[in-house]
């Protein structure tokens, strides 16, 4: 069972079962919720903010030989779903349309799309999906495949690149949006193709993001970096993320388990 994210005092688990995965919300007092389930064995790339979830979720269809990504915002208080993308990768020739990832504010949310071919060039876009009118407002072309997207607010973009075919030295970059193009301002220090971004959060002032072997938080305003080794985690990187209150991570002590958090004031 794997840690993937937090609902107020509550964890998000991906639990993987006989014919897939499937995600669950564990309260303090035990209590066990089922969310959703996949049949395919890809974990769903789920984020959250507030009362909202959004989540990649993947579906093998056609005797697995293709499946379906399907891009879905719930509000879990109302305990409402919506379809905000839907497509059809083909999984034995390796074309069609594959969701990237996502990332979530109170307000939008951001998630990238790879477009692969047969007989031309690859396409990767990043959309803004406007929570409040139900509908994308921006569609921005990327020069290459995004590991990690987290839309800052105010048109500021926090990216993590990732190239196949390339050894990208400076994967990682701060911008903005203007006129349907994404504008580089700075690149971020120490993110390569061996140490990108894999979440990360917009506070207003920064943004709070972790790779493979750190966790960062960048005040943006006052371009001022602080860092956070990863090491002293031993062997449980995986189980730190961003988040509006700082770097939360899961604490043992005996058999007690605990979140904690790490913030900059």
């Amino acid at each position: 069972m794997y840690n993937t994210k937090s609902v107020g005092d509550n964890m998000l688990l991906c639990n993987v079962t006989e014919d897939g995965m499937e995600i669950i919300q564990l309260s303090p007092d035990g209590n066990i919720q089922p969310l959703f389930h996949q049949n395919a064995p890809q974990f769903p790339f789920n984020q959250t903010c507030e009362q909202y979830m959004v989540s990649i979720r993947n579906h093998f269809v056609e005797d697995s030989h293709m499946y379906e990504n399907i891009l879905i915002l719930e509000d879990m208080e109302k305990k409402e779903e919506k379809v905000i993308y839907s497509t059809l990768w083909d999984n034995e020739n390796g074309i069609g349309e594959d969701l990237g990832c996502v990332s979530i504010n109170n307000e939008t949310v951001c998630f990238t799309l790879n477009k692969e071919y047969k007989d031309k060039k690859s396409e990767h876009v990043l959309f803004l999906y406007d929570i409040e009118k139900e509908k994308i407002v921006e569609e921005i072309p990327l020069r290459t495949r995004v590991c990690y997207a987290a839309y800052g607010g105010e048109g500021g973009l926090l990216l993590s690149e990732t190239d196949d075919s390339k050894y990208l030295e400076e994967a990682g970059s701060l911008g903005y949006i203007e006129d349907g193009a994404y504008v580089e301002t700075a690149k971020v220090p120490l993110i390569s193709a061996s140490n990108l971004i894999r979440d990360a959060r917009y506070t207003g002032e920064g943004y709070y993001f972790t790779t493979v072997d750190a966790a960062y938080y960048w005040n943006t305003k006052a371009n001022e970096i602080f860092v956070f080794d990863n090491q002293w985690l031993e062997n449980k990187k995986s189980r730190i993320w961003a988040s509006d209150d700082g770097l939360k991570y899961v604490g043992y002590d005996g058999d007690n388990t605990f979140i904690r958090t790490l913030w900059v004031r």
